[in-house]
């Protein structure tokens, strides 16, 4: 199995296709079985993936006091392995904090921005619920429960639904709750405005978890695209996989001929 090592911990990840890099960051705990419907897209691209530290089938290593900034550093860490000299980050749902701190710390190695179904803050009372839940899981011993339920919500494919819920169970319930911890505090409005690559948000029109969010990235990047998803939800990587995929690939293509089309500097 395929391992990078970031900060002398072993980190797994899985790579499919050549071409430009796509590097999908998924929630807590849910990792390269989340983006099992993505694999089709290793016909135009690299799909990459992974389990964060402490998820599924990587290592926890040590945990810094701010697992999120730690978590932008093994992406880093993960595009070096590749060797690539830009990804595109595709941050699904609390996915997309590390993600935008990675387009805002590194935009040298930053291709373009997709933040699926994600938020820069906070800010709705059902995230912050689901953000309790999670925390309140790792106290009472029942991320087994949570991660059945979780596996139930975003696919009815038993057999992915067996992979969601084995790399839940199999995550560090201390990670889990620092990541949750982290996420309910962290407020990224602040570094949007200078986040310079192209940047693309999609949301489902049904997802009562983050579409207020909504305003937060016009406010912060007026000259993002914003795409919604006809009657869907929060689990667009697998309840809405096809639509999902063409919008990623139509973006990263206009995205990639813009820069192509782009005068080069005088030296």
């Amino acid at each position: 199995m395929p391992y990078f090592t970031s900060d002398d911990t072993s980190i797994y990840y899985e790579s499919r296709g050549e071409g430009p890099v796509l590097i999908f960051v998924s929630p807590p705990g849910l990792g390269c079985a989340a983006f099992e419907q993505q694999h089709p897209l290793a016909d135009d691209f690299q799909v990459v993936t992974f389990d964060p530290r402490g998820n599924g089938r990587s290592e926890r290593g040590n945990i810094s006091e701010n697992i999120i900034e730690q978590w932008t550093e093994d992406i880093y860490a993960l595009a070096s392995h590749l060797q690539a000299g830009q990804v595109t980050l595709c941050g699904y749902s609390y996915g997309g904090l590390p993600s935008q701190l990675f387009a805002y710390r590194y935009p040298e190695k930053t291709a373009a921005l997709i933040m699926i179904s994600s938020f820069p803050r906070v800010r709705t009372w059902m995230l912050a619920g689901k953000f309790r839940l999670g925390i309140w899981s790792t106290y009472e011993n029942l991320i087994g429960t949570i991660g059945k339920a979780l596996a139930f919500s975003h696919t009815s494919d038993q057999e992915q639904q067996k992979r969601i819920d084995w790399n839940i169970e199999n995550s560090s319930p201390d990670v889990l709750e620092r990541m949750y911890q982290n996420g309910r505090s962290q407020d990224n409005r602040s570094l949007l405005p200078a986040i310079t690559c192209p940047v693309m948000t999609i949301f489902g029109t049904n997802d009562v978890f983050v579409k207020k969010n909504q305003h937060d990235f016009r406010t912060y990047l007026p000259g993002m695209h914003n795409v919604h998803i006809q009657g869907k939800a929060h689990q667009l990587p697998t309840r809405a996989a096809e639509e999902m995929n063409a919008i990623i690939r139509k973006f990263v293509a206009e995205s990639q001929s813009a820069s192509s089309s782009q005068p080069a500097e005088s030296t």
